[in-house]
């Protein structure tokens, strides 16, 4: 899904000229985006943590000519405390409001990320600047979601749970923008939040362009796969001990006695 919205409205190099439906050819189709759909539900705060004691590394000086310890050195690691405070429901879970059932599952779907009945189009640029979700004080935009996973997943895959840099070293790559590869390891049952942001934008392109006429379904296409989330345990669903909103990232620890304690806060918009 990455690959094919880089293709099609990122470009090669985040250069729009490059981008399959530039804005020439948007404007031959007369097509327009929908804007993504408000957070109207009233929000719950869900905290997501992950934390240790601290603990103690040990280290044995080994005689160089017998292999034997002849010295000991042990390094106390700080408590660590990581707190991700969420205001649920998030774009793209608009209406994910309610303990998901079979009767009722919550379901991957354009209509949870966009306002398909609204009247307002946007131009390419424009749909893909729009804040999905607010990081502390820093807007994270659609455009930086389907990048992030079409490069770092994609297209060259490589592991960014973990961000770690030497002191003075120039942030690269993942470094330079840590709350979108944080923003990236939160999972809502253990999928990640940012790939079903991009599932739903694959989708609803490969809807609006087909239903347009704009190209052609694929040969012999019956069924629409979807994919669709449900419970055993309703009644404590939205509890403190909740456990289906996670962080599969990790923690970088520290030595010394000194507790670390880090808090970030993701939203919607507009609250």
């Amino acid at each position: 899904s990455s690959v094919f919205l880089r293709k099609m409205v990122i470009g090669d190099w985040n250069n729009p000229s490059t981008r399959l439906l530039d804005d020439s050819v948007v404007q031959t189709l007369g097509i327009g985006f929908n804007r993504l759909r408000r957070i109207t539900a009233e929000r719950r705060a869900i905290e997501i943590r992950r934390s240790i004691q601290g603990g103690m590394v040990k280290m044995d000086k080994l005689d160089e000519a017998t292999g034997r310890p002849e010295a000991t050195v042990s390094l106390p690691i700080a408590p660590h405390d990581l707190r991700i405070d969420i205001e649920w429901p998030l774009p793209g879970a608009a209406g994910w409001t309610a303990a998901p059932s079979k009767d009722c599952p919550w379901r991957i779907a354009p209509e949870e990320l966009f306002d398909l009945k609204g009247e307002e189009k946007l131009d390419c640029s424009r749909w893909l600047g729009q804040q999905l979700v607010m990081f502390d004080r820093r807007g994270i935009t659609l455009k930086d979601v389907i990048r992030m996973v079409a490069t770092f997943e994609g297209a060259h895959s490589i592991n960014v749970s973990r961000l770690l840099q030497a002191q003075d070293e120039k942030p690269e790559g993942p470094f330079k923008h840590p709350e979108r590869n944080i923003l990236d390891n939160v999972t809502v049952f253990g999928m990640k939040y940012t790939h079903i942001v991009v599932i739903e934008c694959a989708l609803y392109l490969y809807e609006m362009l087909a239903d347009g006429g704009h190209i052609e379904r694929l040969a012999g296409e019956k069924w629409r796969p979807g994919l669709s989330f449900v419970t055993l345990d309703e009644a404590g669903f939205f509890s403190t001990k909740q456990d289906w909103l996670a962080f599969a990232g990790g923690l970088i620890l520290s030595f010394g006695t000194v507790e670390r304690s880090i808090t970030h806060r993701i939203r919607a918009v507009g609250k």
